[in-house]
């Protein structure tokens, strides 16, 4: 299982692209910027707690330090680009702004962002970084162009709420309160909680539930574990809590989940 702070992509000052099939993530967050196209079928992605639905041809942008995850028990491709936010200080001043939205959706310029994912790939293939840039900059400059910016100026430093977030990422399979983690960093709890409240958008149980059904998506590919090992193994203290956080996190049942990954898996093989 990877860190929920993903270091390997914080020390990576690299563009890095993939082809991502059927992907799924557990909650993650890290400080470049993560682009997102949808090839081929559809995939949901959760950022601070909020599903947005994404179909063929529609793109996405994620800003550094949001909570993410990917969930696609159908099948979906998806052109990935990641980039350290240092490339784009000359476009974005951080500090002060971003892009207005995450998801936009298929329109007059969908063809032109597929074609710089393409041209990204190319580029790194050759090894030219500085053109592949350039083409993650023009992406940018589209959805700029169509749907403007956001102030980011009024918001403060998250730098405990990555902390906490880390710290869960490691302990998430014991038992664990919000008066235990505000214990272990020395804040009062309805402190801890008003910051939880206001950057994550998922209450602090959901979240942790979600993190634990994500490690439980798995260990459902081993046929040999059986439901119930899977949900002690992920750290819920009965099976009726796991079956209801997994249903809530994933819309079906842990068995239907594995029903659905296995057939993935198979059809995988034969092709």
């Amino acid at each position: 299982m990877n860190r929920l702070f993903e270091i390997s992509r914080d020390t990576n000052s690299q563009i890095h692209f993939d082809i991502l099939y059927n992907n799924n993530r557990g909650p993650h967050f890290h400080s470049n910027i993560e682009m997102i196209y949808v090839v081929d079928g559809q995939i949901d992605m959760t950022i601070n707690g909020t599903v947005h639905h994404l179909e063929k041809d529609d793109f996405m942008i994620i800003e550094p330090y949001r909570i993410h995850t990917y969930s696609s028990p159908e099948k979906s491709t998806l052109y990935f680009a990641i980039c350290p936010s240092s490339h784009f200080t000359e476009l974005i001043n951080l500090r002060h702004h971003f892009l207005n939205q995450y998801v936009y959706p298929c329109g007059r310029f969908s063809e032109n962002i597929k074609d710089c994912f393409i041209k990204v790939h190319d580029c790194l293939q050759v090894d030219a970084p500085l053109a592949a840039r350039g083409y993650l900059w023009a992406m940018i400059s589209y959805v700029a162009t169509e749907y403007g910016w956001k102030d980011l100026s009024s918001e403060v430093s998250n730098d405990l709420l990555v902390s906490v977030l880390y710290f869960l990422q490691q302990h998430y399979c014991e038992k664990l309160t919000l008066e235990e983690v505000a214990n272990h960093f020395g804040y009062n709890k309805y402190y801890i909680s008003k910051m939880w409240n206001r950057y994550v958008d998922l209450n602090f149980s959901e979240f942790v539930n979600s993190m634990r059904c994500h490690h439980a998506v798995e260990l459902l590919l081993d046929k040999e574990l059986s439901i119930t090992n899977i949900a002690g193994k992920s750290g819920f203290e009965s099976l009726r809590s796991f079956h209801r956080a997994f249903q809530k996190t994933f819309g079906c049942t842990p068995s239907d989940y594995r029903k659905q990954l296995l057939r993935n898996a198979r059809t995988t093989c034969k092709t």
